[in-house]
């Protein structure tokens, strides 16, 4: 028993450890926490100069993205902002994902959303179009997509009364990329 053990089992034995030690790889981590750079939108005053972009906050701000174009009171069309749990949502600016899959994205930007008195609550349409890029960052990271050639398409003309495009390119969320006058 002792040869058996010895000529058979001790040799079969090291060589499996032997393959799972040298199959065994080191863990990668992925040290951006934001590889998509998200849309940044900054909301202005509209009768500032030109030149000068004061920050404007929209009070009751809801921004929804539209799924279903065909019925935009579907329940699929999801809200992007925390607007729908708290009604007095305030902010200059935002951040929206886009579409990684899709050179299209419709939404909804409601403005004194949840106000008592319906006469108040504004929405304009907005559709952002773009080309996607990607590239490999790492193993860790995965792949990064960036958006190139932004264009924003009016659909409706309530509140929002111009939109600049600062860039038609986004790769960071370091510097905003459009700015929404009201």
């Amino acid at each position: 028993m002792k040869i058996l053990f010895f000529n058979y089992c001790m040799p079969i034995g090291l060589i499996c450890m032997l393959l799972f030690s040298v199959n065994c790889q080191r863990d990668d981590i992925c040290d951006s926490p934001q590889i998509t750079p998200r849309l940044i939108i900054e909301f202005v005053d509209d009768e500032a100069n030109v030149l000068d972009t004061i920050s404007k906050n929209v009070e009751q701000l809801a921004v929804r993205l539209i799924v279903d174009k065909n019925n935009v009171d579907n329940v699929e069309n999801r809200f992007v902002t925390a607007s729908i749990v708290d009604s007095s949502f305030t902010t200059s600016s935002l951040q929206l994902p886009l579409d990684t899959l899709k050179d299209e994205l419709t939404f909804v930007f409601t403005k004194n959303f949840g106000d008592e008195n319906t006469a108040r609550i504004v929405e304009d349409t907005l559709v952002f179009k773009y080309q996607r890029a990607e590239s490999f960052i790492n193993r860790a990271c995965g792949f990064q997509t960036t958006f190139d050639n932004l264009e924003v398409e009016r659909r409706t003309n309530v509140w929002i009364s111009d939109i600049d495009i600062l860039t038609t390119t986004i790769t960071n969320e370091d510097d905003r990329h459009l700015l929404f006058h009201h």
